[in-house]
Parts: C-alpha cells; structure tokens; sequence
C-alpha cells in the first residue's frame, strides 16, 4: 500500500502562480509601537503580506496563516488560524490581511482549561507563519500576547 501526497498541500490555483513577497506586518492589533515583540492586547494578531502573481494567467491564491502557541500550552505544532483568498492579474502584487481574534468562535488562539471549564489564551510567545499552505509558509515571526 503506497500513499500520495499532493506536491503543494492546500493550493489550488486558476492557472496563475503566486508567491508571498514581501512581509508587511504581523502585530498585535491597537498595538502603538506596531512591534510584534512585547505588545499587549485583548483583540489578538494582525497579519499582512503581499503575493505577487508571477505567472502569464490571473490566478487564485488563498493566503494562509497558521500559529504555534506557546510551549506551556502542552499543543501539538501549528494551526491554521485564518486563511484569504485573491485574484492577482498577471505581475500584479495583492495584500493579504487577517486579523485572529482572541474572541472568534473557532478558537485559533486558546485552548480548553478543563478547570476552569472555559476558553483561555495562554501568555506567551506565539509563532505566526504565513503562506500558500502548511507546507509553503515563506514569512515567519513571534507575537506576545499577555
């Protein structure tokens, strides 16, 4: 028995080729130094990069974004954590912005405390990758959240 992994996990493209190109930011949202390291926020993670189509055909990119928590959190490797979709013409670069909320209901930053019977978001420091897919992610960094 032989098993097949796709050659890019997660892409399904129109026929364009994109690439992340350029990271714009990843920060705390209402963050005032607009640094990733040692800002504070209840509203949780902005993330921005742009992708450049590359490629002689317009195409579809879905920009995905998927975190690591902290270590004393006990989880498993990276989430995904929020994903965006856009068409870049030919040549043409494209934003992709996300926000991950502390507060959204799929819970992209927190983990079940079975003492509390509730949803936390663990302090800490959170790595934030971004790409075309779990396996393409170009544009990494760090995020404290308190």
């Amino acid at each position: 028995m032989s098993t097949t992994f796709s050659q890019y996990p997660g892409v399904f493209a129109d026929g364009g080729t994109t690439r992340p190109t350029r990271d714009t930011g990843i920060r705390q949202v209402n963050c005032t130094d607009g640094l990733a390291v040692g800002c504070t926020t209840k509203q949780g993670i902005e993330v921005s990069y742009e992708v450049t189509n590359t490629g002689r055909r317009g195409g579809t990119d879905t920009g995905q974004v998927h975190v690591t928590l902290p270590k004393a959190a006990g989880e498993p490797g990276k989430r995904l954590a929020a994903f965006k979709q856009v068409e870049p013409r030919p040549g043409q670069h494209k934003k992709i912005k996300v926000t991950i909320a502390r507060t959204a209901s799929y819970h992209p930053l927190s983990i079940w405390d079975t003492q509390e019977n509730a949803w936390v978001t663990p302090s800490g420091t959170y790595t934030v990758e971004a790409g075309s897919s779990s396996a393409d992610l170009h544009l990494k960094k760090t995020a404290i959240l308190r």
